[in-house]
């Protein structure tokens, strides 16, 4: 298991830095697009930026950060502008799915979604937006084990949960009986 997890920090890590040099080559091309503009114009206008751009130039580099937080920004960078909501909120994804952000706490009533730049130095949770169920697949991935055994695996991997250990293990077998990729064998879970 230290092996698996051994490699995934190597994958993670070569990930990231490639990602870090084509951001550094992208910011690099985007302060000479800028000079030129500059140079044309006389004035950089923020009209002419598209939503997607601005919500990353106004994103935190090494802060976790909410939709909320990117919409006061967008707000402050220039009021005058009308802010689509769900242009946010697509952009949002769409750099979700590239790699590019993470989320580090979904969103529930009340509280929204948290989420950080991928490669930076507070973003070191393995599990990070991943479901408790895709975790325990991992988990199970050298063998069927008992809901105490995967929650003792889970802990020692680092997993994160609010819940005490006794009411992840009352609560696993109601959530493993939800996901077809789960069966049971004399008490012990294992994937089908």
């Amino acid at each position: 298991m230290e092996a698996l997890n051994q490699l995934r920090r190597a994958a993670r890590a070569k990930r990231d830095k490639t990602i870090a040099q084509a951001r550094e080559d992208y910011v690099a091309t985007l302060a000479r697009i800028a000079e030129l503009d500059l140079a044309l114009y006389g004035k950089p206008s923020l009209k002419t930026r598209s939503a997607a751009a601005c919500i990353e130039r106004i994103m935190p580099v090494d802060a976790p950060f909410t939709i909320v937080d990117i919409v006061a920004g967008l707000e402050a960078l220039d009021a005058g502008r009308p802010w689509s909501r769900r242009a946010i909120d697509t952009h949002v994804a769409v750099l979700l799915k590239r790699g590019l952000i993470r989320r580090l706490r979904r969103g529930c009533s009340g509280s929204p979604a948290v989420y950080i730049r991928a490669g930076s130095e507070r973003d070191d949770y393995l599990f990070a937006g991943m479901k408790l169920v895709d975790v325990v697949a991992l988990m199970l991935a050298g063998g069927p084990m008992t809901p105490v055994e995967i929650v003792v695996a889970l802990k020692e991997a680092g997993y994160r949960t609010t819940r005490t250990d006794k009411a992840l293990q009352w609560a696993l077998p109601t959530e493993l009986k939800k996901d077809r990729r789960f069966e049971v064998k004399g008490g012990k879970w294992g994937l089908a």
